[in-house]
């Protein structure tokens, strides 16, 4: 078998089956593995940062993560589902985590993806007809956010490309692997990266198989 990372961390994205992995897939995968899941401090600590992107909550991060030989973190609000800003996502990223670190990227067809997210901003209440919410980059670009903030209220259309999200990654990582929601639950993807062997892989796929699906 090959030397597994010792760090890996899924970036999102949100509405690509995070929640479902989270609770009944990375868990179970990270304990036959050897790799310290989500740990409490650090995750606390990871949500302030993504809050603040303020250097010292990175420090911090930085310093809790090293104190695991291997880890494993999932947090989808690390990756955002706005294009105009994938790539200071990314640069943030890369400061917090390192080039060597394995990052995992889940999807799902663009158009249920974009479904997902209009559906998903209207029971949050922002009741907008889908003209009004998906906006071509010259509309979105009218409109002017509150100074620091993502405007996540709206959606540029016409920039999101999942292809430009990943090579934005792929250059700034030296592993990133792509699990697309219409395949990842076969697992086979993640056994690679974590190094399971086909017994295991198994197990974790027969859990999987019983377990709900949540947030549908």
């Amino acid at each position: 078998m090959s030397q597994p990372t010792r760090q890996v961390v899924h970036i999102g994205l949100a509405k690509t089956g995070t929640t479902t992995l989270q609770k009944h897939v990375f868990p179970m995968i990270a304990q036959l593995a050897g790799y310290a899941y989500n740990p409490p401090q650090l995750s606390e600590q990871l949500s302030k940062f993504l809050i603040t992107y303020d250097p010292e909550d990175r420090h911090k991060v930085a310093q809790l993560a090293a104190t695991h030989p291997r880890l494993f973190v999932s947090n989808e609000s690390q990756a955002t589902w706005l294009p105009q800003h994938f790539e200071k996502a990314a640069e943030e990223l890369l400061l917090l985590w390192g080039r060597h670190t394995t990052i995992l990227i889940t999807v799902r067809d663009p158009l249920d993806f974009q479904a997902s997210l209009y559906a998903g901003s209207f029971r949050a209440g922002a009741h907008l007809r889908p003209q009004d919410f998906f906006l071509s980059a010259e509309r979105y670009a009218s409109v002017r956010p509150p100074e620091g903030h993502w405007l996540d209220d709206f959606f540029a259309v016409d920039a999101f490309d999942f292809r430009r999200l990943v090579e934005i990654y792929r250059t700034r990582f030296d592993r990133v692997v792509v699990l697309p929601l219409e395949t990842q639950f076969d697992l086979r993807t993640l056994a690679r990266v974590f190094d399971l062997d086909e017994d295991r892989r198994r197990a974790v796929a027969t859990h999987l198989a019983a377990a709900p699906r949540l947030n549908s």
